[in-house]
């Protein structure tokens, strides 16, 4: 990372990486590298204008966990891979983004970006299915883009003045992505226990679909202050229009326009205090709007709701925080010709709390809390991958010039995956350490994590079923680290 000026008008900054890395699991490993070079350039008074380029290149193999067994993740050593031994995932993607501020005067500023993004990827992957026995069945998979492309289009315009603040925008994004899709499916089944490892078929790389998503969106924001007393007021307008061409089928429509909104308040108890109140509602395209599937052509709702707190103490050095919070969502499930049938209601409610700062000029501390309470309405399952409880706890202290030492703790509480509750993930607790040396311009850093080498669960990757792609977290890891400053 480095950075400096080329002239009055123009700075320059450059960031390098170059990653090679192993895994905890065997076979897995990856290779990385990116740059990227910024521009920032000051033509005039009140015009600054920011030229981003950005290049990555990554292989790596991909790694799709385990498979379960009676309701619970089969029980193998962390290390253990299902995958074959020529699996494989390569991608190269070159970002190219500008961004123009003209501030007009004190009170207007007129933003405009624009981006554009090409990815090329290949991915073959050797998956899990169904488990009989002691047996798992396995496909070769292949997917790709060849390419996906993204266009994004903003202009903003925000008027400020001592009590208020209003911002209008526009938008246009457009994603492109032509998809190359094949699997094999006449691999033989794996011992859950003791999979053998070897190589596996390669099914090619075929085009499968084309599909093109664009958007239009228009929103006018408002913070008003009246006082002790700020009042917000959001609404956003969307159109939105997919394609999609399937290899030798008819091409595809979908299209719909929605607004959303979102209102809310505070009100400044005091200088430190401030109690907050939000109510929203967003609108989501089924897939992210990637991909069209006729018995989903409703786009998805979500509600929110929200009450809290927060404090800032020790002159402004310490933040509280503390929300109560319900999140609604519905889902419409369609026939083939678009109407809806039926509907998958589920609701989020909970609480956070969060403290975050410094008690003194030495310590400092980060904890959070969150209960949730997750369920699908019909059914009273709890949804994919949702924990109720997370409780994560980080403090480091400088014991002079020099020496800083901190830890921490994280705990995940109990999970299922899929959306029927099908494998059970557990909860668990992981804890890490740093101790960091600082001299100058050096710094040599230890970390330790997971050090009493909890075996736990990330979590699963199959979607609604959660049988399979179960992957297990990382056991204890340490790491010795250098740094120079330039």
């Amino acid at each position: 990372d480095s950075s400096g000026s080329f002239s009055d008008n123009v700075n320059g900054r450059i960031n390098l990486e170059y990653r090679q890395a192993d895994s905890y699991v065997s076979h897995v490993d990856s290779n990385d590298f990116f740059i990227a070079p910024t521009l920032r350039i000051t033509p005039a008074d009140g015009h600054v204008v920011d030229i981003d380029v950005e290049y990555a290149h990554q292989e790596l193999v991909p790694y799709r966990g385990v498979p379960s067994k009676d309701g619970k993740p089969v029980d193998v050593p962390v290390k253990t891979y299902f995958g074959g031994t020529d699996d494989f995932q390569e991608s190269d993607s070159v970002r190219l983004a500008i961004n123009y501020e003209w501030r007009l005067n004190d009170q207007w500023v007129w933003n405009n970006r624009a981006s554009y993004n090409h990815i090329e990827l290949e991915h073959k992957g050797t998956r899990q299915g169904t488990v009989t026995g002691d047996q798992v069945s396995q496909t070769a998979n292949t997917f790709g883009y060849d390419p996906r492309t993204s266009t994004a289009l903003q202009s903003e315009l925000v008027w400020e003045t001592e009590n208020n603040q209003l911002l209008m925008g526009a938008d246009y994004n457009q994603i492109n992505i032509d998809l190359t899709l094949a699997v094999d499916r006449t691999l033989p089944s794996q011992n859950i226990y003791h999979p053998v490892v070897g190589a596996t078929p390669n099914p090619g790389f075929k085009p499968f679909r084309d599909n093109t998503t664009s958007s239009t969106g228009l929103y006018l924001q408002d913070v008003l202050t009246l006082g002790d007393l700020s009042l917000i007021g959001n609404v956003r307008y969307d159109s939105m229009d997919l394609e999609q061409q399937k290899v030798g089928s008819e091409k595809e429509y979908l299209d719909d326009s929605k607004l959303s909104y979102r209102t809310g308040l505070v009100y400044r108890i005091n200088y430190d205090v401030s109690l907050y109140a939000s109510l929203a509602r967003s609108w989501q395209l089924p897939y992210s709007g990637i991909y069209i599937n006729p018995k989903l052509a409703e786009f998805f709702h979500t509600d929110l709701k929200e009450v809290g707190a927060k404090a800032y103490l020790l002159d402004d050095a310490l933040m509280l925080n503390a929300a109560v919070f319900q999140i609604d969502q519905e889902q419409p499930q369609t026939n083939v010709e678009g109407d809806v049938i039926d509907k998958v209601e589920a609701r989020h409610q909970g609480i956070e709390l969060e403290a975050r700062g410094q008690i003194d000029d030495q310590w400092d501390i980060s904890i959070g809390y969150s209960y949730l309470d997750a369920e699908d309405k019909e059914t009273g399952k709890k949804p994919n991958d949702v924990s109720d409880h997370l409780f994560s706890l980080w403090s480091s202290y400088q014991l002079d010039e020099n020496w800083r030492f901190g830890g921490g703790l994280k705990y995940v509480g109990d999970r299922y995956s899929g959306n029927n509750e099908a494998v059970a993930l557990g909860d668990y607790t992981t804890v890490d350490l740093v101790a960091a040396y600082t001299s100058g311009r050096h710094k040599v850093q230890a970390n330790a994590y997971n050090i009493f080498d909890e075996k736990y669960i990330l979590g699963a990757t199959n979607g609604k079923s959660g049988l399979n792609q179960i992957g297990y977290g990382a056991p204890a890891e340490f790491m010795l680290s250098y740094g120079y400053q330039f």
